[in-house]
């Protein structure tokens, strides 16, 4: 519910708007008809529209911001509801096209780099026996879990598909 100017909104107010003789044909009025002649989509998309301010200073539109239209990453920082969420952009204004070729070269040594490590310290880690694989916590569906590859005797990031119950 919407309070505006003392007028209460609920939803879409396209209807109220929109001549229902034209979508079904013809408006008899004409030019002369009050209401919009436009189609109603089947899949129920409105056409209400409304312009969303913030409050950004000049210099961190042209700076920061990225241009209008350009597709860019970004991170969902804090969600109070479907259309009250906060966000920053992790990698700035950059299109995502660009900043993914870029990335590609940049980082891949990097990332292949942090890759071996990781699977060195998983190994080592868990090598120790610090672990405790006769844990009484169950494991579910879906889950992300460390788990011993019999053949090869090393660990592995793994996902939980099916918990068998023991008898």
């Amino acid at each position: 519910m919407l309070e505006r100017n003392n007028s209460r909104l609920s939803g879409a107010q396209d209807e109220s708007r929109i001549c229902k003789y034209y979508n079904i044909g013809d408006c008899w009025r004409g030019d002369r008809c009050p209401y919009r002649h436009v189609e109603v989509t089947s899949d129920g998309v409105t056409l209400d529209q409304e312009l969303v301010y913030g409050a950004v200073d000049e210099y961190y539109m042209e700076k920061i911001l990225p241009e209008p239209g350009t597709w860019v990453a970004v991170e969902v920082t804090t969600v109070l509801n479907p259309g009250h969420f906060y966000v920053s952009l992790p990698f700035g204004k950059s299109a995502i096209d660009n900043l993914k070729e870029k990335e590609e070269i940049d980082k891949k040594d990097d990332w292949q780099m942090n890759f071996d490590q990781l699977i060195s310290e998983m190994q080592e880690e868990y090598s120790k026996g610090s672990h405790n694989e006769d844990t009484t916590v169950d494991k579910a569906p879906g889950e992300i879990v460390a788990a011993k590859f019999t053949s090869d005797g090393k660990w592995y990031r793994a996902r939980v598909l099916i918990v068998e119950e023991n008898s």
